[in-house]
């Protein structure tokens, strides 16, 4: 029986290579593959790193990941370089992978925004933004594309993240928390905005008239404050905005403890979809269906509820 074996075993390694290939019944080959970009890498360990790599980010040609160092707090005494579009490739793109990080603006920096996207493509990701403060609209994040370079691809995807702190300072400034103005486009996802505070209008986001799309998806817009304007969450001047599966409430102008505010809309569109609205929106608001109006969802203070930035669950 060995031995049997044994011969067959010398008789099918003293064929020729071209039998082997009849009898395996296939020829290996090589592919070709479709032309490829990698994108560039950053893992900043501190804020001094992080502003490099935005720095780099803007003009290096390729798609960018920059992540962050789980949990920690990049703390910024300069601020982040505006994020511009990237010339030699418009449809490249930056991301920035929080892993539950905090972006703050040291109290005793100069005031700035804590994001300024003037043209480019920025994608947000499980990271919380605060103590954003500027003399100007967008106290955490600013969103343009005056260009129109990007066409309808958005200019901000904020998705898990949480906007909270943030400030606009002087006079005629809109958007505590976010601010989308100049042919911005951005979308919202599963994210929460709020404690925010504009000295005029959206205490929370304001959607300026130049503004092309805004999209807030599974998100909830509280506890904000519009100090001597409208919209204590949402005001709304221009452009398109979608309110879907989501919740608007708790929101004041003058104070916290001013009369309730969530929504306000002087021009553009607003549908609604699914949301709660603790306080009525205006009649122009399209309420598509599924919304609930003038319900307190009883939100809980801000905190970390499991996640990887902070949220306000719903306490009954």
């Amino acid at each position: 029986m060995i031995a049997t074996t044994i011969q067959r075993w010398i008789a099918m390694f003293s064929r020729k290579p071209s039998m082997w290939k009849e009898e395996r019944g296939f020829r290996p080959r090589l592919e070709i593959l479709e032309e490829r970009e990698c994108p560039a890498i950053f893992n900043p360990a501190d804020a001094t790193a992080l502003i490099a790599a935005f720095t780099t980010a803007n003009t290096n040609n390729q798609a960018d990941v920059i992540n962050l160092a789980p949990n920690t707090v990049y703390t910024l005494n300069a601020a982040i370089p505006d994020v511009v579009q990237d010339s030699a490739n418009p449809a490249n793109t930056i991301t920035l992978n929080g892993n539950g990080a905090t972006i703050a603006r040291s109290g005793a920096a100069p005031a700035f925004r804590i994001f300024n996207i003037t043209d480019g493509r920025l994608t947000i990701n499980s990271t919380t933004i605060t103590g954003g403060s500027v003399a100007g609209f967008g106290g955490g994040i600013r969103v343009a594309d005056a260009a129109g370079n990007n066409g309808t691809n958005d200019n901000l995807v904020l998705r898990n993240s949480t906007v909270t702190g943030n400030t606009t300072i002087g006079a005629t400034v809109d958007g505590g928390g976010i601010a989308v103005v100049a042919g911005g486009k951005a979308s919202i996802i599963n994210s929460t905005i709020s404690g925010n505070s504009a000295a005029t209008n959206g205490g929370g986001i304001s959607v300026l008239n130049t503004a092309q799309i805004v999209n807030v998806v599974s998100s909830t817009i509280a506890r904000n404050v519009a100090v001597a304007g409208v919209g204590g969450g949402l005001n709304v001047e221009g452009g398109a905005v979608t309110l879907d599966n989501s919740i608007l409430a708790d929101n004041h102008l003058v104070s916290l403890a001013g009369a309730g505010s969530d929504v306000s809309q002087s021009g553009g569109t607003v549908n609604a979809r699914n949301t709660l609205f603790q306080v009525a929106p205006p009649g122009t608001v399209n309420l598509i269906s599924g919304n609930i109006v003038n319900q307190n969802p009883q939100l809980g203070v801000l905190q970390n509820n499991s996640g990887l930035t902070p949220t306000h669950a719903i306490t009954t």
